[in-house]
């Protein structure tokens, strides 16, 4: 699907330039101001909703529950028809998920809109989050959660999501109040994860490190992470998926 096709929305211009230079139309606001959402939907016949969220935000929960109202509000009165939303294997729970649980409340408004289609994408656990342990790997030599190194489970990459976003989207191909789960290719552990990691990084030897629950925070208190993740929701999501 092209670019050109569809309005990108986000808070910051330089992180849509890209989009920008394919064509698309780049709509700078923020995703808690009712205002600048009525704007984006006018006249739209679908939408993907992604829900953001400034991860040092000390109101980070509360915003993005403000976020999801302000969303369902504006698809609401502008009438779009289709709606998909990126969401994740865990948002049927509201809690022990970590940063899943906003996702949780989202999925319930957006399926409170009686006249429109709305499917939920509840993916597998992004490969993307391997990148938080960068910070780790950079000032420790290690990687580590509490996640069990051998414990095998759906990874997937955020572009084979938006994949199939596109297609839904471009397809509307759902009715009603939905939900469809995506998984990975197959199920990884964080061993082989960090081997590939160790690789990529020339870090051949780049051991992975199970840590007790309550040993995630100290380990990410000794590195960046704590400037740019909120270490309980982080520490909560790896226990929700240490054993499936």
């Amino acid at each position: 699907m092209s670019a050109a096709r569809w309005p990108i929305f986000g808070r910051s211009a330089e992180r849509l330039e890209p989009f920008g230079r394919r064509g698309a139309e780049v709509v700078v606001g923020d995703a808690i101001n009712f205002g600048d959402l009525q704007m984006l939907f006018k006249g739209a016949e679908s939408a993907l909703v992604v829900l953001s969220g400034d991860v040092s935000d000390p109101h980070y929960v509360s915003n993005r529950s403000a976020m999801s109202r302000a969303i369902t509000r504006a698809l609401r009165q502008q009438q779009v028809s289709h709606v998909v939303l990126a969401s994740s294997i865990g948002a049927d729970r509201d809690r022990g998920v970590g940063m899943v649980a906003g996702l949780h409340e989202l999925e319930g408004l957006l399926f409170g809109l009686e006249d429109a289609n709305v499917l939920s994408l509840r993916a597998a656990w992004h490969m993307e989050n391997l990148l938080a342990s960068l910070p780790m790997i950079k000032e420790q030599k290690i990687n580590g959660s509490a996640i069990k190194g051998d414990h095998r489970f759906p990874m997937i990459a955020t572009v084979d999501i938006a994949e199939r976003a596109a297609q839904h989207l471009s397809r509307r191909d759902f009715t009603g109040h939905t939900i469809e789960t995506i998984l990975g290719p197959e199920n990884r552990s964080m061993n082989e994860a960090t081997r590939a990691l160790g690789a990529a990084l020339g870090m051949p030897d780049l051991p992975y490190v199970e840590f007790p629950p309550e040993g995630v925070k100290a380990a990410l208190q000794a590195s960046a992470c704590p400037r740019r993740w909120p270490r309980s929701s982080w520490s909560s999501r790896s226990r929700s998926t240490r054993t499936g």
